[in-house]
């Protein structure tokens, strides 16, 4: 059986992965276009811009990809604070502690 601290822990880790296959989703679309653009035909177009545009996005998308390991360990590390904040102290109140 899961904790519920293990389980928030879990949550977080399900919407960071939901978010990553969402820019990987977002990234085979580009790729797509890229592709697309490739293959038409010569002649006027705006094509050149279209791939600048894609090219920065994709930098903009490595970047966030690239920051995305440690801003998870952030959120596990503060999940786990606010946890250790929550329970209760389980040492001896004082002389003889739980011995008396």
């Amino acid at each position: 059986m899961i904790d519920e601290a293990s389980n928030k822990r879990l949550t977080i880790i399900e919407q960071i992965l939901q978010t990553v296959v969402g820019i990987l989703q977002v990234q085979g679309a580009k790729l797509d276009a890229i592709l697309e653009a490739a293959t038409a035909p010569a002649g006027p177009s705006q094509t050149t811009e279209l791939l600048k545009q894609i090219v920065v996005s994709q930098e903009q998308t490595i970047e966030a990809l690239q920051d995305l390991p440690a801003n998870l360990a952030v959120a596990i590390r503060h999940e786990m604070d606010l946890e250790d904040e929550n329970e209760p102290d389980m040492e001896p109140a004082g002389p003889g502690g739980f011995d008396s």
